[in-house]
């Protein structure tokens, strides 16, 4: 009985050290969360680019709120990664504060176009009734 015991345990043992084996739907998630990281992160670093090189203002506030969102997405993806919910709320958070700063930063370049435009004129936002007064 125990030479028996003997040829079978060093192969769970040898199993045991290698680690858990990926198989299936385990492995094509696990590639699946990686490629999405790295995709995510070199988004990142060429909206960051953008943000610093975009000839226009407007570039600049498009790519701050894609930075914003794809901030979220690699949360996300850690969450599923790590299997745990603790990084929830980081992605709340990160949405609200990057909503509230395309909305300021919406309405710093409107109110830049009217102080070029002059306060004599009315806003590039009137309705096409207001325009035909």
């Amino acid at each position: 009985m125990n030479a028996h015991l003997a040829e079978i345990l060093p192969p769970v043992y040898e199993a045991a050290a290698r680690g858990p084996v990926l198989t299936g739907f385990d492995l094509a998630t696990t590639i699946v969360i990686y490629g999405g990281i790295a995709l995510t992160f070199i988004g990142i670093i060429l909206c960051f680019l953008r943000l610093l090189k975009g000839p226009h203002l407007a570039d600049r506030a498009l790519a701050a709120d894609t930075i914003a969102i794809q901030l979220v997405a690699l949360v996300a993806l850690f969450t599923i990664h790590f299997n745990t919910l603790a990084f929830f709320d980081g992605a709340l958070i990160i949405s609200l504060v990057g909503f509230a700063t395309t909305v300021a930063m919406g309405q710093y370049i409107v109110r830049l176009q009217l102080r070029h435009r002059g306060s004599h004129e009315r806003p590039a936002t009137a309705t096409l009734t207001e325009k035909t007064r």
